[in-house]
């Protein structure tokens, strides 16, 4: 298991075969020189009747989202916002886990998040 090559979120149509019909995790953020940069990460659920390429096709319209900082850098920066994704059937646990493992909000890896999934903390503590 390992990261998508990234892709541009403008371009998002381009790669509709390859995340059509796959649940998975996804972060977007930007790409400078030759490195992914991610500031929001988020998952595709098949259960939800939202895979991959439906979810990040959403954000192509950013006033359909309800995260302020994800808006807001869509909005100034739409052409270079960039997504990687992992294809995969653990969706929920894997998202929650980078969160807990990198962290949110301003303090995290995962800026742009203002909600932390608990998945993962429910999931250890059960265990």
């Amino acid at each position: 298991m390992r990261w998508s090559d990234c892709m541009k979120l403008s371009d998002v149509r381009e790669y509709k075969e390859y995340l059509s019909g796959c649940p998975g995790v996804y972060e977007i953020g930007h790409v400078r020189g030759e490195w992914f940069y991610p500031k929001y990460v988020g998952k595709a659920s098949l259960t939800a009747k939202s895979d991959l390429f439906s979810r990040l096709k959403s954000y192509t319209y950013p006033s359909s989202r309800n995260n302020a900082h994800v808006v807001h850098r869509l909005r100034s920066e739409y052409n270079n916002v960039w997504f990687h994704v992992l294809r995969i059937t653990d969706e929920v646990w894997t998202e929650s886990r980078l969160q807990v493992i990198f962290g949110i909000k301003g303090d995290g890896l995962y800026e742009w998040n203002k909600k932390e999934e608990s998945a993962f903390k429910n999931r250890v503590c059960k265990r």
